[in-house]
């Protein structure tokens, strides 16, 4: 509750000054489409699944449009594993997301308030363009495909972020459960947070309500996280402390640049899971933009641009099972009836390590022991930008 209170008593005080108010409103309709499937691949087995189809839309009301669907309610389509073969044939379209979002900005003096409200089915909370330590959030999993509960953030989810030029925040995100096993009012975020611009070196530390990170998802527990790195040419490495009245949580985090190897990755999103021993792919094989002129024309003038940063996260069997479009940056207007997009290959963003692993030496067997012991998440992403362009009148 004392940070609600001290986030009240910011916003307050940054309304007594002018405010420029942005809302994320484009005025055609744009978007775009994309077709994948899944393999699971080992020397014991080859697995097809996850088969999906995915699309952004939006809108000219403030709204866009985020649906992921895959083709059955279960995990695997096809497995041939030893002699036995598995035909899941059953065509039954599944909603891993589909919901509406509406997101507006506020900002004065380096002082900025992100608002956003999403309805419907998500898997991914992390909202504004998130800070390092957000990475190691957890991602749904996938016992709703194995028969067990759900996965998802089913309900109406608005979220506040609220950010000092000196590097102090707070960030708060509520859930009103629709659709779902569970029901009624819930927090899922609430806490203060101080990220300070210490390039080449990050700190991130965070307290206050923090998300669970078990099965179901929806709980929050109260604790603090901190996250101490450096980087250099696009790579980076953090290093990650979380204690909760719980557990404690250490980790390792490694974000890599944009390179032939991670462009490679990319192309098939590639991943290596433990449990069920094997290589996971996802490949894309169809697309299809919306609302996009490959060039502008002789007589439309650039009013603005959009840059963005796509995300597509990966954890539990290295499915696939989300997408998210992070405004990055805005320029100028997108007051504006022709869009030109461009688009950087797809790559591997980061991979981490959390565990719960008590460690008592610096040994190497200690170390195997803690990294035996971790889950993995991990995201590929895609920076484009959107050239919005008016015709001269």
């Amino acid at each position: 509750m004392k940070s609600v209170a001290v986030a009240i008593l910011l916003m307050l005080a940054i309304s007594l000054f002018p405010i420029t108010y942005t809302p994320l409103q484009f005025q055609k309709f744009h978007g775009h489409v994309e077709s994948s499937i899944g393999f699971h691949v080992w020397s014991d087995h080859f697995v097809v699944r996850n088969l999906q189809l995915r699309g952004l839309l939006y809108t000219p009301w403030f709204l866009r449009i985020n649906a992921v669907f895959r083709s059955s309610d279960r995990e695997y389509l096809i497995i041939k594993e030893h002699h036995h073969n598995y035909y899941n044939t059953r065509f039954r379209p599944y909603i891993d997301e589909l919901y509406a979002e509406t997101i507006h900005n506020f900002s004065q003096s380096g002082w900025n308030l992100d608002l956003a409200a999403k309805v419907g089915r998500t898997r991914f909370l992390r909202f504004p363009y998130y800070f390092q330590t957000a990475r190691f959030d957890r991602i749904p999993g996938v016992a709703d495909l194995r028969g067990g509960d759900d996965t998802d953030y089913s309900g109406i989810i608005p979220t506040a972020n609220l950010s000092a030029p000196f590097g102090l925040g707070y960030h708060v995100a509520a859930i009103q459960w629709l659709w779902n096993d569970v029901k009624g009012l819930g927090i899922l975020e609430n806490y203060l947070y101080y990220a300070p611009d210490v390039r080449p070196g990050i700190l991130e530390l965070r307290f206050g309500q923090l998300a669970q990170r078990t099965d179901p998802p929806g709980s929050t527990v109260q604790g603090a996280s901190m996250l101490l790195g450096a980087s250099r040419s696009g790579f980076s490495v953090g290093f990650f402390v979380e204690r909760t009245v719980d557990d404690t949580f250490t980790g390792l985090l490694v974000n890599f640049a944009q390179t032939k190897i991670t462009n490679a990755l990319g192309r098939v999103r590639l991943d290596y899971t433990r449990s069920y021993q094997g290589l996971v792919f996802q490949i894309p094989f169809a697309k299809y933009n919306i609302g996009y002129a490959s060039t502008p024309p002789a007589d439309a003038q650039l009013v603005g641009t959009v840059e963005v940063d796509r995300a597509i996260t990966f954890w539990r069997a290295g499915l696939m099972r989300n997408f998210y479009e992070h405004i990055a940056s805005r320029t100028g207007s997108t007051d504006g009836d022709i869009i030109v997009m461009k688009e950087k290959p797809w790559y591997l963003g980061f991979e981490g390590l959390i565990s719960t692993y008590k460690i008592t030496s610096y040994s190497i067997d200690e170390m195997k022991r803690w990294n035996n012991s971790t889950t993995r998440p991990g995201q590929y992403s895609q920076q484009a930008t959107y050239y919005i362009y008016r015709r001269r009148r």
